[in-house]
């Protein structure tokens, strides 16, 4: 479980309730040093832990020859250890993140299992507190250019790509499993095109489909990381009103599966999108207003910033 974060003050997270930052940078080129520092300064906002990116390990298995491949899997599981040493120092626990849309493809799918099999074999080798907590999916096939033409067959592909995660996270013994969390924007519930799907005989949203299939009762409980990206809360366009639905739908799943709320810090367009402009102060002062809102719902489970970098300029 991830520590609690610290006492409720003016700027910080509401007592209680996890903050997380997403850490897209390459393990390569991390100075610790400096790491340490941001992850101090972050822990004392309230925050609980780190979700870093690994995609690179679907690289290692590319690799040229056999000793290649050993030797960076050696230095990025070194690197990776030392990384979660020094979160864990601070006080935050780290997860992990990888993906692409390429990964959901029927010939590029078993990298997911990579990815799966990387994680459960890095804890198996980590000391007591030093494993990651958790693997995030980051596959985003609405951010290509075919999606226009091709969401629906790229939502199908989405789909059966969670379902075989699933599949080799349950292969795994139990005691190496942990829980999922997949990355969805608001807007996949129903609300826009496609709005329903037909998958594995059920016709629903895709946003549906997504917590059917992460709604298990033999293991860790699973969650969806919801990008209700808006720099405001109230109104028809605010992320209270834009995360509804979410709440709605989950309520069917008894408790099986979460919401983590992420919300945009990078310089990004539309501004509405991101609290760049805002800063870091602002977007504390939403999570306590979503907390308001959504803090009662089983399902709630805090909020994640897009990302640790942006974080770490302003504190």
């Amino acid at each position: 479980m991830p520590p609690a974060p610290l006492a409720d003050r003016s700027g910080d997270l509401v007592a209680g309730v996890p903050l997380a930052a997403y850490e897209w940078r390459s393990l390569l080129s991390h100075d610790m040093g400096t790491l340490t520092a941001a992850f101090h300064a972050f822990r004392s906002r309230g925050a609980a832990s780190v979700v870093l990116d690994i995609s690179e390990v679907a690289d290692i298995s590319e690799g040229t020859t056999l000793s290649q491949r050993a030797a960076i899997d050696r230095e990025f599981r070194g690197r990776l250890r030392t990384y979660v040493q020094h979160a864990e120092d601070a006080g935050l626990t780290v997860a992990a993140v990888a993906g692409s849309p390429n990964w959901i493809s029927s010939a590029a799918r078993y990298i997911n299992g990579i990815v799966v099999a990387f994680v459960a074999s890095y804890n198996a080798a980590a000391p007591a507190r030093r494993t990651m907590t958790g693997l995030h999916v980051d596959l985003e096939p609405w951010a290509t250019d075919a999606w226009p033409t091709e969401a629906a067959a790229l939502t199908a592909d989405l789909l059966a790509t969670v379902a075989f995660i699933g599949e080799r996270v349950r292969a795994l013994p139990r005691a190496s499993r942990v829980p999922i969390t997949v990355t969805m924007p608001f807007w996949l519930d129903g609300t826009a095109v496609p709005e329903r799907i037909d998958f594995q005989g059920t016709s629903m949203s895709p946003t549906g489909h997504v917590m059917r299939l992460l709604a298990r009762s033999d293991g860790p409980r699973n969650a969806l990381a919801i990008m209700a990206y808006r720099d405001r809360t109230d109104g028809p366009d605010g992320s209270i009103a834009l995360l509804s639905d979410e709440f709605a739908l989950v309520r069917a799943h008894a408790g099986r599966v979460g919401i983590l709320i992420a919300q945009e810090l990078t310089d990004v367009l539309p501004s509405k999108i991101t609290f760049h402009q805002e800063g870091l102060p602002a977007l504390i002062a939403a999570t306590r207003r979503l907390t308001g809102a959504y803090g009662s719902e089983p399902a709630f489970e805090g909020f994640i910033i897009n990302d640790m970098q942006a974080v770490a300029r302003r504190l």
